[in-house]
């Protein structure tokens, strides 16, 4: 977990002061563009090209901070969630819906860091491939009701449903990466993943964990 950990850092730290200042370089290349000697279809490929500069600065910068926020590491999972739902819902087109169990309290740092990562892979996979409108992401733990302390855990079950309104296509039987990533994710905490996938009806992935 700790040279997982370390790695992230590092790999957010490059993105950020590598490739993030780069792009930064870019788009104040662009924007010194003089387009007053630019003809209507050159003004068009230019506003497109600005247009792509600012968003690949500004999906560095949400995947740099995400890959392991300063929430996360002073706060915990709930906190990194919320941050990132925030962020997500200012700049996408799919409204994430976050609920986190009150009770929940905070977890051993292997389940937070595992579970942080799943939930990237799914929301990514939202973005990526739904369609989707609306998408929605349940942390909860209905045996642990009543108890905040960790001591009071041991038989509990934390149950992660993440689901979506999107065309509904999507196997965690797919040999992609990130799914593999999902999968070991989830077997390392000794846990379960379904997924119910309705055609034109969207997705939902429950996952449970004991605890």
């Amino acid at each position: 977990l700790q040279g997982q950990t370390i790695e992230r850092k590092r790999v957010a730290a490059d993105l950020h002061d590598s490739l993030g200042s780069t792009m930064s370089s870019l788009i104040y290349t662009v924007n010194a563009i003089d387009t007053n000697n630019l003809d209507n279809d050159e003004k068009n490929v230019y506003l497109h090209l600005k247009q792509m500069l600012d968003t690949a600065y500004n999906e560095i910068r949400l995947l740099s901070h995400n890959l392991l926020p300063e929430e996360f590491e002073k706060q915990g999972l709930a906190e990194a969630l919320k941050h990132f739902i925030r962020k997500i819902n200012q700049t996408k087109t799919i409204q994430f819906d976050l609920s986190i169990d009150p009770q929940l309290g905070r977890l051993s740092p292997q389940v937070e860091f595992e579970l942080y990562s799943i939930c990237l892979e799914l929301i990514n996979n939202i973005l990526k491939h739904s369609k989707a409108t609306q998408a929605q992401i349940n942390l909860s733990a209905p045996a642990l009701r009543g108890s905040d302390r960790a001591a009071d855990r041991p038989n509990g079950e934390l149950k992660l449903i993440v689901s979506d309104n999107g065309i509904g296509f999507f196997s965690n039987e797919s040999d992609g990466k990130g799914i593999k990533n999902v999968k070991a994710r989830v077997e390392s905490l000794n846990g379960t993943w379904q997924v119910k996938n309705t055609e034109n009806h969207g997705i939902t992935n429950t996952i449970s964990i004991p605890l």
